[in-house]
């Protein structure tokens, strides 16, 4: 049976661990594996893809610093459509 809590544990929703308000400015922004963001560069393109979403109203413009198996860093930027 479940029981009952005061509050639940912190949050690790993306929300909250990156700064999604700055990072869909319209800007170019340049982020690092390891410094920005702790998952692997596959995951974090899939993120900021998903940000992106037809219903979202913006358009991502994305590139990486290398091919996707040894990159390192993203730069995007996020667009109206």
């Amino acid at each position: 049976m479940g029981r009952r809590i005061e509050q639940p544990p912190a949050s690790t929703s993306t929300r909250r661990l990156y700064p999604w308000d700055q990072w869909t400015d319209g800007s170019w922004w340049e982020i690092t594996a390891g410094e920005d963001f702790t998952t692997s560069i596959r995951a974090m393109r899939a993120m900021l893809y998903g940000r992106a979403r037809p219903h979202s109203g913006r358009k991502l413009d994305v590139r990486l610093d290398a091919p996707l198996s040894q990159a390192t860093r993203i730069y995007f930027r996020y667009q109206p459509r």
